[in-house]
């Protein structure tokens, strides 16, 4: 995770302009600035985190390591979605704790219902910007209900979160790809349940159950909103936005 994160952060910083400041004063960088994401943004910020989730589970998944590349391709759009809120909750968790209205959308850039006011200022093309504007801000208001104040009120560690990572990169979307894929889902989300009662065990927590019960309830409104992000999309086009 620590790699993805590093991958995130330079690929990002790569596409800033040369005259903008990129840390909120020290020079070493390790205080990023968060800027509010905007359209232009959108595709290459989404090719670097699809690069960074790609080696990120090359390190970290043998199964994945030994699919063949068509079907890496097929597991990362299947898991992309999830990864992404699973990331931006922990981070907005992190970094914004008392402020559920603000998400990240990527490493660097952040969205409220503020910000959406400007996001589609640099798309010339848009066919309805007020209407596509608030079909935005629903989506939001959604996560934020679905996943951003269930995460803020579980409030995973460390060990939690990188479980839940684990868990949301084999998603019953992947396992429905093919059977070689549906083999790994299983074998992959065994394991890291069984390594998560072996954590639980060995901090002598006796009521964990309810503990993983909800951490999963938790993967389940991210994985439903998942696919109702994806099907915003499909709204967003008949606004003729992401039709490229």
């Amino acid at each position: 995770f620590s790699l993805m994160c590093q991958i995130l952060k330079s690929g990002e910083t790569g596409t800033k302009p040369a005259s903008f400041p990129l840390s909120q004063g020290d020079h070493d960088g390790s205080k990023i600035r968060f800027t509010p994401v905007t359209f232009s943004m959108c595709v290459p910020l989404g090719r670097i985190f699809l690069s960074a989730v790609y080696d990120f589970a090359k390190m970290a998944f043998p199964d994945f390591a030994a699919l063949e590349d068509e079907h890496k391709g097929l597991c990362i759009s299947k898991c992309v979605q999830m990864v992404s809120m699973l990331d931006g909750s922990y981070r907005a968790e992190h970094h914004f704790p008392n402020d559920l209205d603000t998400h990240f959308t990527s490493y660097t850039t952040i969205a409220n219902g503020e910000t959406f006011e400007t996001f589609l200022d640099d798309c010339s093309y848009v066919a309805n910007k007020e209407e596509a504007i608030e079909a935005m801000k629903s989506s939001l208001t959604r996560t934020k209900s679905m996943c951003r104040e269930l995460f803020h009120r579980l409030k995973p560690d460390s060990v939690e979160f990188t479980s839940l990572l684990g868990l949301g990169f084999w998603n019953n979307g992947v396992s429905f790809v093919n059977e070689e894929l549906s083999a790994a889902v299983q074998r992959n989300r065994a394991q890291i349940l069984k390594e998560m009662h072996q954590v639980y065990k060995s901090r002598r927590k006796i009521d964990y159950a309810s503990r993983l019960g909800e951490l999963l309830s938790l993967l389940d409104n991210m994985e439903e909103n998942a696919t109702l992000t994806i099907q915003d999309v499909q709204v967003y086009r008949l606004y003729n936005v992401y039709n490229e």
